[in-house]
């Protein structure tokens, strides 16, 4: 566990090779494990060790019980981000595909694949946060979009807490899409005149043809039409986590956020990728007005009546994970400074 919090890709190998009696998937008292780690880590090759390791049977995965394992598939979470009368309520679904390709992301066949925005993250809480912390004029009239919005957290907290125009939820894979556009409807009775969807957007395929998304068939063909463009704010989480995605995704957002308009980004410090994102938004017309540390408090408890050991073991990336607020405005005029 501690090698693949610290992501020694080396040790975990020699670890799973030199002890035959390892089982990947033991847990501790507190709900946490080698496997665990490995998804928070984000590095796919360990996964991919972890996945292949002859203890993480699929059989062992699900614990072999069917009754159990559709209990678990779904629960819904009461977020009141310590709001005395407002919730956001959200369902996560399990990850249950033990396969390469459900966890890495990524662009491409992969990113259909993908089921981590079935889950909740530590990112998408302290962005909502972030979000929520704002002057309160900052967001009102304005339209949102939300970029691998994943099972919509941000976004409708946005929609819930402030008087944004309207808030657009974004995903590509089918069954994450599905699960956001629930969300919106569970919410839907309290987003007062913020007009709230969810749509499919094809990354790759705007960074090939402009706005035109491409139609497949795993993706949702009624929601890929063109989504508007010139956004006053895009918001993002921890979506970049490859060097090689930075093109697709600047793509996306230069072709999504009006001129002048904001970019609100968290991103984890140690995500791969960060330096090369940065650099490609300075060159790429975007200004960075501020790079922060999210306060203390945006780690506090989000979840109502939640116990910190409850909240530690659904959201396991939030309270040791280092994250970076990214405040950036769109000006098409590139700037060459980049410290990030």
């Amino acid at each position: 566990q501690w090698a693949t919090q610290l992501k020694q890709n080396a040790v975990v190998k020699l670890l799973l090779e030199s002890y035959k009696d390892i089982d990947v998937l033991r847990k501790n008292d507190f709900g946490k494990g080698a496997m665990t780690e490995a998804f928070i880590s984000g590095d796919v090759n360990i996964l991919q060790d972890m996945l292949l390791h002859h203890s993480a049977t699929e059989e062992k995965l699900i614990e072999g019980n069917e009754e159990k394992l559709e209990s678990l598939k779904k629960a819904t979470h009461s977020f009141t981000f310590n709001s005395k009368s407002k919730i956001v309520q959200i369902r996560e679904k399990a990850i249950v595909e033990p396969n390469i390709a459900s966890i890495a992301g990524g662009v491409g066949i992969l990113a259909l694949a993908d089921q981590t925005g079935l889950g909740i993250w530590g990112a998408s809480v302290i962005l909502s946060r972030w979000m929520l912390s704002l002057d309160s004029g900052k967001l009102r009239g304005k339209s949102v979009l939300e970029l691998g919005a994943g099972c919509g957290l941000a976004g409708l907290s946005v929609a819930v807490f402030t008087e944004a125009k309207s808030v657009i939820l974004t995903d590509l894979a089918k069954e994450t899409v599905q699960n956001m556009s629930y969300n919106v409807e569970l919410n839907k009775g309290v987003f007062k005149n913020t007009k709230v969807t969810a749509e499919t957007i094809d990354w790759n395929a705007y960074h090939e043809a402009g706005t035109e998304r491409k139609k497949t068939e795993d993706t949702d063909a009624e929601s890929c039409h063109n989504l508007p463009r010139d956004f006053d704010i895009v918001i993002g989480s921890d979506l970049v986590y490859d060097k090689n995605m930075v093109p697709v995704f600047l793509s996306v957002l230069k072709d999504t956020v009006r001129s002048g308009g904001e970019f609100f980004y968290v991103t984890a410090l140690e995500r791969a990728g960060r330096g090369e994102l940065a650099s490609a938004l300075l060159k790429g017309g975007f200004k960075m007005v501020k790079v922060s540390k999210p306060p203390r408090e945006y780690r506090a408890i989000p979840l109502k009546d939640a116990t910190q050991e409850e909240c530690d073991l659904l959201l396991v990336d939030l309270k040791d994970t280092e994250y970076q607020l990214w405040h950036l405005k769109h000006i098409k005029k590139p700037t060459l400074n980049n410290n990030y």
